[in-house]
């Protein structure tokens, strides 16, 4: 609720809200509005800021160096008026950025979603090879912007060896006369060398020496992804967190799973079909003859799908973890002649023997996988293998086939072109990536090293104490908790480490040169790259099935230019790369009721997973172990039911679509549990302080609503209709609507600050808390 005084609009008194929506804006007021803006416009011109929630700088061809966060503010003394009010330039952008951002006609009370980003929904414009367009974005793409400078700057003799690798696979993507001249044919090359897609070769197709065990030992050998029929790799033992082991799982589908098992009359298997047959005509399918051997390949793939666990069982990671020994792995079904012998050339012959143990994630999967491929013939079998390997390529090769590819992403999630090149180059070679498949670490590095204050570290360090302490707090007040359970709790908390922005041994150039060595990269042939990348990544993970885990291992936390943050479980750590330690997250120029809003907020989410329905299994050295007591453990569940049964009776009204609220239910938890941590963590700060902080100009909000509409700000959001579908039907998080009303409409200290009438949409009777 806005008070008057620095206010740009008269709002109703907040001792007299009823709920009602406030009132238009004086029209004196304008005089404020347009004085402001253009103030915080010339500050904006005068810092060469690139976006609406960032003044950083462009990239720099000098890697040994730091650079500042926010060059050109640094950490000078703010101005302030007589009444309290900061004057600074950051200051002054940052009540911009809020602003306008904001639909100050609508009531917090009734749609905090609608104040706090109502006119980022009217007048954000999604760029047509984008999905939505988030709060993330603008951030996003400051670092692509980087990520384009550092990678098409000449190499010199200064620059790493691994970096030289990185750029190279840059241009061999950036090449695209050369993917036009070659055409389909390294597509055509691989497929001969996998013994050929039966859609394509008819009756001389050779059934006779084809089983799928065997074609997926090729396809591990030639760098392919080999996770079609079952999935195999090496990971932290659940239950003994400081080894490694071998898992097998059920397969990754070339359509996620929620989409294959509506069956093959769905309107989006149909686009999946379509996609299928075009590619296949492009490569020389004869359409009449060869249309119902790829339906009947699509029918495996819908079976495949059928006989997964979906992703509601595989919550429970218990369940999910069934040991065997090798010499008793022959028990399960299947059709190797030897399983063992089938794993062990998979992960590239680590010497398996009787008694290496392989835990199963899904043994009825594998049950019923049996029964399923003695049903198949193997030309269907062959037809499914070859059409992933289509499926997978096709974004690697010429314009024909990328616009085949659009056509089926523009079905699934609404984008209208192609991702810009320079954009998809820079992501392949791991910007903006949220796992380490490429070049993540040298680009890392490079990024670290230009755009990214050391002493920001130390910063963020300091809010993350805050945080830990709020959620101390929490676990000490809770009334639903035995003592065992609690002191558990508390351990588990005390154990969490932190990985803030980059680990320092990624500026050592000899131990990021040395991981990449004997990897051969060249300027000029792409998919060659790609295949030679993935056979040696996928031996360096296998190679490391005898080497401890380490907790602090930097290699592991490796991704720094991306936005985003993690929680993993097996290590009890959470990591914020530097790539989301800037901009409206966090600014050290700002008042802290901003940053502890955005970037305490998502501090706060990431604790708060090592203690949702998923974290919660694994213990403080994150082994799965149960910790709770039985008695606690139902209160927990009571507690979490009220948050599916919230979020799962949402409605998208942009599709009339409902939630999936035991899919997004660790999401909401931490979303919930974070944004606590995150005020009573700035409650803390303001103690320890001894003052209030000082209002921003223009805006009539004192320090904490600043702090709500920082972090509703953080999950602003337009989407596409194709991509709010496909969010709700298959990822892990709720709309990010969702994630502004559902958290503050079960947090009464909000309520309060914007003294909203008991009842109102974003202060119901029944509110949801499990932390």
């Amino acid at each position: 609720m806005v008070k008057e005084g620095m206010s740009f609009m008269e709002v109703e008194s907040p001792q007299t809200h009823k709920g009602s929506k406030v009132k238009d804006k004086i029209k004196t007021a304008a005089i404020v509005v347009i004085l402001v803006v253009v103030l915080a416009l010339a500050i904006k011109v005068g810092v060469n800021s690139s976006s609406s929630c960032s003044s950083l700088p462009k990239g720099s061809s000098e890697a040994s160096h730091f650079r500042p966060l926010h060059p050109g503010l640094g950490n000078s003394t703010e101005e302030y008026d007589q009444d309290g009010v900061c004057l600074s330039k950051s200051c002054i952008t940052a009540a911009h950025n809020l602003f306008q951002n904001m639909d100050l006609s609508a009531d917090p009370c009734q749609d905090f979603n609608q104040f706090a980003c109502g006119k980022f929904i009217q007048n954000k414009v999604i760029p047509e090879e984008k999905s939505t367009y988030t709060g993330f974005t603008p951030v996003s793409e400051t670092i692509y912007a980087r990520a384009r400078n550092i990678l098409e700057e000449p190499t010199t003799e200064h620059d790493w060896d691994s970096f030289k690798k990185a750029k190279a696979l840059y241009q061999s993507c950036m090449d695209e006369d050369t993917l036009e001249k070659l055409g389909l044919e390294p597509l055509q090359s691989a497929l001969r060398e996998l013994g050929g897609w039966p859609v394509l070769l008819g009756s001389s197709w050779d059934p006779s020496a084809f089983t799928w065990y065997n074609q997926m030992l090729r396809f591990n050998e030639k760098g392919f992804s080999k996770n079609q029929i079952v999935s195999c790799y090496v990971a932290p033992d659940y239950k003994n967190s400081s080894r490694r082991v071998i898992f097998l799982d059920q397969p990754n589908l070339g359509m996620s799973r929620e989409y294959l098992i509506k069956g093959f009359d769905d309107p989006d298997v149909q686009e999946y079909y379509r996609f299928m047959i075009d590619a296949a005509k492009l490569l020389g399918m004869d359409f009449e003859t060869t249309q119902q051997e790829l339906k009947e390949s699509l029918e495996l793939e819908i079976d495949l799908a059928l006989i997964s666990a979906p992703r509601e069982e595989r919550r429970d990671r218990t369940k999910m973890y069934n040991k065997f020994l090798a010499k008793d792995i022959e028990s399960l079904p299947g059709h190797p002649p030897s399983w063992a012998s089938f794993i062990d050339t998979l992960i590239f012959d680590q010497t398996i023997g009787p008694d290496e143990p392989i835990i199963v994630k899904n043994p009825e999967y594998m049950a019923d996988l049996s029964t399923l491929l003695t049903a198949s013939s193997p030309r269907t079998i062959s037809n499914y293998l070859g059409w992933r390997v289509v499926k997978s390529m096709f974004q690697f090769l010429n314009h024909d086939a990328r616009a085949i590819l659009l056509r089926f992403n523009k079905a699934l999630t609404g984008v209208k072109v192609e991702t810009p090149r320079w954009k998809f180059c820079a992501n392949l070679v791991g910007f903006d990536s949220t796992s380490l498949k490429r070049f993540e670490i040298p680009i890392g590095s490079m990024y670290a090293m230009r755009h990214f204050s050391s002493q920001a570290k130390s910063k963020v360090l300091n809010l993350i104490q805050y945080l830990r302490k709020a959620f101390k707090d929490i676990l000490d007040d809770i009334d639903w908790m035995d003592e065992v359970t609690r002191g558990n709790a508390q351990e588990k908390l005390t154990k969490i480490a932190e990985n803030i922005a980059y680990p320092e041994e990624m500026l050592e150039q000899s131990l990021v040169d040395g991981l990449y060595t004997g990897l051969l990269v060249h300027n000029h042939s792409l998919i060659d790259n790609l295949l030679n990348i993935t056979l040696w990544k996928r031996q360096f993970d296998c190679g490391r099935l005898r080497d401890p885990v380490l907790k602090r291992d930097w290699i592991d936390q490796g991704i720094v230019a991306v936005v985003n943050a993690f929680y993993n479980p097996f290590k009890n750590l959470i990591t914020f790369p530097a790539g989301i330690l800037q901009g409206h997250f966090f600014d050290d120029t700002v008042p802290m009721y901003l940053n502890f809003g955005a970037i305490g907020g998502v501090i706060g989410h990431e604790i708060t997973h090592g203690f949702d329905d998923r974290g919660r299994q694994f213990d403080g050295d994150g082994n799965l172990r149960d910790w709770w007591a039985q008695s606690t453990k139902d209160k927990f569940v009571e507690k979490t039911n009220c948050i599916i049964h919230q979020y799962g009776n949402y409605t998208a009204q942009q599709i009339g679509m409902q939630l999936n609220g035991v899919t997004t239910q660790g999401e909401n938890i931490a979303d919930n549990g974070g944004l606590k941590e995150a005020y009573y963590g700035y409650e803390k700060w303001l103690s320890n302080h001894g003052q209030p902080e000082s209002k921003l100009p223009g805006l009539g909000f004192n320090p904490k609503q600043l702090f709500w509409i920082s972090w509703g700000q953080v999950w602003c959001a337009k989407w596409r209709d194709e991509a709010l579908k496909k969010q709700i039907k298959t990822g892990a998080h709720s709309p990010n609507k969702f994630r502004i009303i559902g958290p503050l409409s079960n947090f009464d200290e909000f309520s309060i600050d914007f003294k909203c009438q008991a009842d109102s949409p974003m202060n119901p009777q029944k509110k949801c808390q499990v932390w």
